[in-house]
């Protein structure tokens, strides 16, 4: 097990700083909660983010968007059903 979690680490650090390089970062569900919070981070830290969540919650999505590009990061949102 303590592999297994040094191992999902290692993995969550890597695409991090594989993002950093990238500098865009694509979060899905990024309307409200965690994946929100999520995105607000990666933009603090200097990324552009594209977020996405379903069609019902496209209001809140934007409000997300806006947030981002008040921090000064570039940001798109895209509603859409990834599950598809």
């Amino acid at each position: 097990d303590q592999d297994k979690t040094y191992s999902n680490n290692y993995r969550f650090h890597f695409d991090y700083l594989l993002l950093k390089v990238i500098r865009t970062g694509l979060v899905t569900g990024a309307a409200r909660g965690m994946r929100r919070v999520i995105a607000l981070r990666l933009a603090r830290d200097g990324l552009n983010a594209a977020v996405n969540d379903v069609q019902t919650s496209s209001s809140d999505l934007e409000k997300v968007r806006q947030e981002i590009e008040q921090i000064g990061r570039k940001s798109i949102a895209i509603t859409a059903d990834v599950s598809q």
